[in-house]
């Protein structure tokens, strides 16, 4: 080869090489702030509407957050909601109104760093939000009345809890396996386990969960993917539930398929009420 073009191929290899680590590291940054999204950066509006009361509490660490509860049979279990990583409790009221409906009593928080709830994010700072609101369930009703229900992001917080503390049972809905792996799934070629602050390893713990659990997720998913809640299920012990939807999105289960994801719910409950 000619020393010009040898000299041509070198520089072009320099090249190539400084844009492949310049478009690894931009996708570093890239997971790293949809982190921060996720977890960190949230609407501060409270609830408005309703039949739900305000509640305010203390955690552990002295952060006041923001819950709302709605009293209802109490016969029945009361779902401790957490949702899920976007929004707050304000843009899922109607949600909240929807569980209540079906005679469950429901107790629902804005982590800290959501709706008017104080501070910022994290997934130790979210455990002791669920751990403050199951303090205060607890002042109402039994533990084996308690029932995590956690949405999407918030799984993890119900999975945590459910390990952690004596709960009647366990709903799960478009959970993934943890907070690394999802990103993982998008961004493979990144060392997500090493990026990624937030763990919230539901794969690991949801075999140590030994009351009665619902899964529900689509298989149309895309954004936690359905061989999540696949691998979910095939981890977690008996007795165990599944509800699997077809051609619905994230945050389409109660508006695509209200009637068939409520029932599910409806017959779980009843049957934790006259265990």
């Amino acid at each position: 080869m000619p020393k010009h073009e040898s000299f041509r191929c070198g520089r072009f290899a320099r090249r190539l090489g400084v844009a492949l680590v310049a478009a690894y590291l931009c996708s570093a940054a890239v997971l790293v702030l949809g982190e921060e999204v996720l977890i960190r950066w949230h609407p501060r509006d409270a609830v408005k509407n309703g039949s739900g009361t305000d509640v305010w509490l203390r955690t552990e660490d002295g952060v006041r957050i923001y819950a709302r509860y709605y009293a209802r049979d109490p016969a029945f279990p009361t779902l401790l909601y957490f949702h899920g990583g976007a929004g707050n409790l304000a843009s899922r009221s109607d949600r909240l109104e929807l569980f209540a409906s079906l005679g469950a009593s429901v107790f629902a928080i804005d982590y800290r760093g959501y709706g008017p709830s104080a501070r910022t994010s994290t997934e130790h700072g979210l455990e002791l939000d669920a751990s403050a609101a199951y303090a205060w369930l607890r002042e109402h009703t039994t533990a084996a009345k308690i029932v995590p229900f956690g949405e999407s992001v918030g799984g993890g917080v119900a999975t945590w809890l459910a390990i952690s503390r004596p709960v009647g049972g366990l709903i799960l809905l478009s959970a993934s396996t943890s907070t690394p792996a999802l990103f993982g799934h998008y961004m493979p070629w990144l060392p997500a386990q090493l990026l990624v602050r937030t763990h919230f390893d539901n794969l690991h713990r949801i075999g140590q969960v030994t009351v009665p659990k619902l899964f529900i997720h689509s298989r149309a998913d895309g954004v936690v993917p359905f061989s999540m809640a696949e691998s979910l299920w095939a981890a977690a012990s008996e007795p165990k539930q599944h509800l699997w939807l077809d051609e619905v999105g994230h945050n389409e289960t109660f508006y695509r398929t209200r009637s068939e994801a409520s029932q599910a719910m409806r017959e779980f409950l009843s049957s934790l009420a006259y265990r």
